[in-house]
C-alpha cells in the first residue's frame, strides 16, 4: 500500500511519484529511509522544485528521476548513492553547481545533458563509466577533472561544452583500473574553448570525431599506450601545431584534416605502420601521403606514390608546393581550402588527380606541370574542374 511523506508517494522504500500542493515553497527534503528516487518521479514537476535535499539511505537515482525541473538549483547528493541514472537532471537549466559523492561508480547517459548553467562539478575518484551524452550541451562547464578509476568516456559525453578551456586527467601513472580506457566517439566534440588535454598514458583508443571542432585546441598528447585513432579525431583543430604519433598506433584515418595551423608531424621510430618525413604523414607499406603540413617537403625517394584526399586541406600558411617524381596519384580535395598557396610544381610521374584539389586555394597564380597532364584535364580552357580553378587566370608553366 503507497505510503505518503510530505509531497511524494513512496512505494517500498522508492520515491514513485512527486505531488506539488498548493502553498509550495520549493524547497523538497526526502525521508530518511528511502532507498532510491524511481524513473522520472520529479518529471512533471516542470516549475516549482527548486531545492532537494538527499538522505545517505538513498543508493540510486533513477532514470530521468528529475528530467525537466527546469527551476532546480541546486541538489545535495549524499554519501552513498551509487548510480546516477539515464537523463536524471536532463533539462535542469537553472542548476549551477552539483557536488557527486565518492559513492557514485557510474553517471548514466544524459544525466546531465543541458544542463546549460552548471558551471561548477567535482567527479569522485570513485567514477568508473562516464555515459554517453552524460554533460552534452553543459555550454557554461569551464574546467574538468577525470578521476584516475574513469575506464571510458562514452560517446558525446561532454559535445559542445562549449565554456570548457581545460581538461585534467587525474593520473599520474597508470594503475590498475586504467587498463584499456577509452575515449569515445564525438566525447568531446565542439568544445570551442577547449586549449588544452593532456592524456594519461593508459588511453588505448581515441575514438572517430573525439575532438572534432575543437578549434582552440593547442596541445594535444597522444599517449604511447594508444593504438588506434579514429576517423576526424582532430578534424578541424585549427589551433594544433604539432603532432606526435607514438610507435603502437597502427590505426588511423583522415585524423588531422583541416588542421589549418599543423606545422610539424612526427610519428615515433618502430612504428610498424605508418612514418613521418619532412613533416608528412606518411602509410608506409600503401605510400600513401596521409597529412601534409604547412611546413611539408614531400619525399622524392619513392616513398610516396599518392597524395590522398585532403591531405593538405585548410595548410592556411603553406605557399608552395613541389610534387616530386614517384608520386602517380593526387587524390580528392587534396589541397582544398590552402588560401596562401599560390605556387605548384608537378612532377611528370604525376598521372591522375581527382577533382577538385586545388578548389578554394584564392592566391594560387602559378602551376608548372607536364603538358600532357594539363591536356589530359583540358586546363587551356580554364575550366579546369580537376584542379578547382573557378575560372580564376592562372600561370601554366611546362615542365
Amino acid at each position: 500500500m503507497a505510503q505518503y511523506n510530505y509531497n511524494m508517494e513512496i512505494i517500498n522504500n522508492v520515491v514513485v511519484l512527486f505531488r506539488e500542493l498548493s502553498g509550495f515553497d520549493g524547497n523538497v527534503y526526502i525521508p530518511e529511509g528511502v532507498i532510491a528516487i524511481g524513473n522520472r518521479a520529479f518529471e512533471v514537476c516542470y516549475c516549482g522544485v527548486k531545492y532537494v535535499d538527499i538522505p545517505s539511505s538513498v543508493k540510486r537515482i533513477g532514470d530521468g528521476a528529475f528530467s525537466c525541473c527546469e527551476k532546480l538549483q541546486e541538489i545535495v547528493i549524499p554519501r552513498g548513492v551509487e548510480v546516477i541514472g539515464k537523463d536524471a537532471f536532463y533539462n535542469c537549466h537553472s542548476l549551477k553547481k552539483i557536488a557527486i559523492p565518492d559513492t557514485v561508480t557510474s553517471i548514466g547517459s544524459g544525466a546531465f545533458k543541458n544542463c546549460n548553467r552548471l558551471k561548477g562539478m567535482t567527479l569522485p575518484q570513485t567514477l568508473k563509466t562516464i555515459g554517453p551524452t552524460a554533460f552534452r550541451y553543459c555550454t557554461s562547464l569551464e574546467s574538468l577533472t577525470i578521476p584516475r578509476a574513469v575506464t571510458t568516456i562514452n560517446s558525446e559525453a561532454f559535445y559542445e561544452c562549449n565554456a570548457l578551456t581545460e581538461i585534467n586527467f587525474n593520473a599520474d601513472n597508470c594503475g590498475d583500473l586504467w587498463v584499456s580506457s577509452t575515449i569515445g566517439e564525438m566525447a568531446f566534440a565542439h568544445c570551442a574553448q577547449l586549449k588544452s588535454i593532456n592524456l594519461p598514458d593508459c588511453i588505448t583508443s581515441i575514438g572517430s570525431h573525439a575532438f572534432q571542432d575543437c578549434r582552440s585546441l593547442e596541445f594535444v598528447n597522444i599517449p604511447k599506450s594508444t593504438t588506434a585513432i579514429g576517423s576526424y579525431a582532430f578534424d578541424r583543430c585549427e589551433s594544433i601545431k604539432e603532432i606526435f604519433i607514438p610507435k603502437d598506433v597502427v590505426k588511423l584515418s583522415y585524423v588531422f584534416g583541416g588542421c589549418a595551423s599543423l606545422e610539424k608531424i612526427t610519428v615515433e621510430q618502430g612504428n610498424p605502420k605508418y612514418h613521418s618525413f619532412g613533416n608528412c604523414l606518411i602509410d608506409t607499406e600503401k605510400k600513401i601521403l596521409i597529412r601534409g603540413s604547412n611546413n611539408s617537403i614531400i619525399p622524392d625517394d619513392g616513398s610516396v606514390v599518392r597524395i590522398d584526399n585532403n591531405a593538405f586541406e585548410g595548410c592556411n600558411k603553406l605557399e608552395s608546393i613541389v610534387i616530386p617524381n614517384g608520386v602517380t596519384e593526387i587524390f580528392n580535395n587534396a589541397f582544398k581550402n590552402c588560401q596562401k598557396l599560390k605556387s605548384v610544381t608537378i612532377a611528370e610521374s604525376v598521372t591522375y588527380v581527382c577533382n577538385p584539389y586545388f578548389e578554394d586555394c584564392n592566391s594560387l597564380v602559378s602551376i608548372t606541370a607536364s603538358r600532357s597532364l594539363l591536356e589530359k584535364y583540358d586546363y587551356f580552357g580554364f575550366k579546369g574542374k580537376e584542379f578547382g580553378l573557378n575560372c580564376r587566370r592562372v600561370e601554366f608553366t611546362f615542365i
